[in-house]
């Protein structure tokens, strides 16, 4: 059994967290839940869970944990990570919120070394759709992907690293954004010579996705000209039990519906409607679905995808341009070490 201890203690924490772990019970076993500064206890179906100072944990309570969840505000990171070194963590994972660190923060990537090891939190990567996306492209209806659209369907990092789970591809060789007739996009080619278009701004309630192969165009609400196939929820008793894409189906176990169902506007969606205005139920799942990873052995979405998400964003918010180099991707060392020259510099 994995031992976890949160260090965080807002939305994140009460809405998506603390209902997955109460799902993964003789899985992962919550230690304590800890903040930089005071906190009120979180009340979860009646029960309560206390919110302990970080500064004042004592050793007794970090003892046997193997895993810490670091989900604080984005300029906090560098200080919770400094905070936690007084531990020892070299037999300690650790689970990251997006997007890690800020770029001018960068330099204190080096204290994710302490860790034995580090992934992300990032539940996008384990929407449950997703995997029925995989199976229709492997198994021939929409043959090898090409390009994805998400019309107001997903958000600057965590659209990137949807694109690449969608496209099987982790490297971005270039971006820029522009402005087209539906409004600001953001368009990603990959390496492997595939694109996608994340047209803003985010609206789960709204948007959609297209995803063309090969072989046909797969979307998720119906009325999208050439489409050959349709994602849809399947829809029992009022309660999304799982998708299904022509003939392939991924269900949905007991856990996971009735995680979805937290979703207070869940009973209210139809099954004609768009598979992304469930979003808020699907990244609940898709939190579930990271943190059985873990449970196993297995490490979440990796901090290079993650950091790599960070930058490109960065790049297309201040200059609306970003092109892969060893001197501006995260995964060339030239370039890790310019960006922690440049986060000294910054002296934050």
């Amino acid at each position: 059994m994995r031992r976890l201890l949160i260090v965080g203690a807002g939305k994140r924490v009460r809405d998506a967290a603390l209902p997955c772990l109460a799902r993964l019970r003789g899985q992962i076993e919550l230690r304590a839940i800890c903040a930089r500064s005071t906190a009120e206890a979180l009340a979860l179906d009646g029960g309560r869970y206390p919110v302990e100072p970080l500064a004042t944990l004592p050793d007794s309570k970090f003892s046997g944990v193997d895993l810490i969840y670091v989900v604080v505000g984005k300029g906090n990171v560098p200080g919770v990570l400094q905070e936690l070194r007084r531990f020892d963590l070299s037999r300690v994972d650790l689970l990251i919120e997006t997007p890690i660190l800020l770029l001018k923060h960068f330099r204190h990537v080096e204290r994710l070394r302490a860790f034995r090891g580090a992934s992300v939190a990032e539940d996008c990567c384990e929407l449950p759709w997703l995997r029925l996306v995989q199976r229709l492209s492997a198994e021939g209806p929409l043959g090898r992907i090409q390009h994805v659209t998400f019309h107001r369907s997903a958000y600057a990092y965590h659209g990137m690293a949807m694109a690449k789970c969608v496209l099987g591809d982790p490297n971005i060789s270039s971006a820029k954004r522009t402005r087209t007739a539906d409004g600001p996009t953001r368009y990603l080619r990959f390496q492997g010579g595939a694109t996608a278009s994340i047209v803003e701004p985010r609206d789960y309630s709204l948007g959609h996705f297209e995803i063309r192969g090969e072989r046909g165009l797969l979307a998720d609400k119906p009325g999208i000209a050439k489409a050959t196939l349709r994602m849809e929820a399947l829809v029992q008793g009022g309660r999304c039990v799982g998708f299904r894409a022509g003939d392939a189906e991924e269900p949905l176990d007991d856990d996971e519906v009735a995680l979805m169902a937290l979703d207070p506007d869940a009973a209210r969606l139809s099954p004609e409607c768009a598979v992304t205005a469930r979003m808020d139920g699907l990244k609940r799942v898709g939190f579930l679905r990271l943190l059985r990873r873990l449970a196993s052995g297995k490490p979440a979405y990796s901090v290079e995808a993650g950091l790599d998400d960070m930058l490109v964003d960065y790049a297309l918010e201040k200059a609306g341009r970003y092109v892969a180099t060893p001197f501006t991707c995260v995964r060339s060392g030239p370039a890790r070490t310019l960006l922690g020259w440049a986060s000294r510099l910054a002296g934050r």
